[in-house]
């Protein structure tokens, strides 16, 4: 499972795990991309804290990958408002994926929401 996939609780399939182990909270990824935010966090000390992988999937992505994307497509650190947007943003769109919304079901249609 990639980052999209860990967020969602959904297998490479993208039907629902029983095994959770590896399932993220989106409340907890998104209470550390805030402290991201805040400095008292880094990329690295999120990545080693979720155990973020490099090795690719079923579908070919990684966590990394994932991860990585999100990174990029953050506004740059002058903006702070923009940035705790923008990570309020990724909380939304999990949280709904986290339930299935209509529009929110699937990993592909996640990262087209998010633009990674």
């Amino acid at each position: 499972m990639a980052l999209v996939e860990r967020l969602m609780k959904v297998g490479d399939d993208g039907n629902p795990v029983h095994d959770r182990s590896d399932a993220i909270s989106c409340h907890t990824f998104f209470a550390a991309l805030n402290e991201i935010v805040a400095g008292a966090l880094t990329l690295q000390n999120v990545k080693d804290a979720f155990t973020i992988r490099t090795v690719a999937d079923a579908s070919g992505r990684s966590d990394a990958d994932d991860i990585n994307a999100l990174a990029a497509a953050a506004p740059p650190a002058s903006s702070p408002a923009g940035r705790a947007l923008y990570i309020e943003r990724l909380h939304a769109v999990f949280l709904l994926a986290e339930v299935r919304f209509v529009g929110y079901e699937t990993p592909p249609k996640i990262r087209a929401k998010l633009g990674i």
